[in-house]
């Protein structure tokens, strides 16, 4: 029950996801094809607010991850990453994918953890570096500051 979670921008349109607890981890590469950052930042955000469930996607081609985040209690987080594997670009069973890791922990560790990530990536790269090594799309900024000021409160 002690989610880590890091994500880290990579050159040419691409992030290392990790997420870590206990024993177990995986390690997702996102690709720039989907927002994985600004899912991740959306679900704190709807965490944050008392949502129950939230799910981030991870395009990691020709696969692709989800990670399904659900809290019955708003106060407990139970994390399940699926890995689905195609063998053409966006086509993919829905119902056939492999539990790749499992865990529970707080909502408030998993909000606190995408914060501080998305900080330090805006502070590491700033706007315009951020934007270069994404492919030309933007840093999430206004999902950054409504997670801030939910933070804040």
């Amino acid at each position: 029950m002690n989610l880590k979670i890091r994500y880290e921008l990579l050159d040419h349109g691409s992030a290392k996801f990790t997420m870590c607890a206990d024993t177990q981890a995986v390690v997702m590469i996102a690709d720039y094809i989907h927002d994985t950052l600004l899912d991740l930042i959306t679900a704190a955000n709807l965490f944050a607010k008392g949502a129950p469930e939230a799910r981030v996607i991870v395009m990691d081609l020709p696969g692709k991850y989800e990670v399904i985040l659900h809290s019955a209690d708003r106060t407990m987080l139970t994390v399940e990453v699926r890995c689905f594997e195609s063998r053409r670009l966006s086509i993919y069973n829905e119902q056939t994918y492999q539990i790749v890791f499992q865990t529970t922990d707080t909502v408030a560790n998993f909000v606190l953890q995408v914060y501080r990530n998305a900080s330090r990536i805006l502070a590491t790269h700033g706007l315009d570096g951020y934007e270069e090594k994404w492919r030309n799309d933007a840093f999430p900024l206004d999902a950054f500051e409504r997670l801030k000021a939910v933070l804040r409160r």
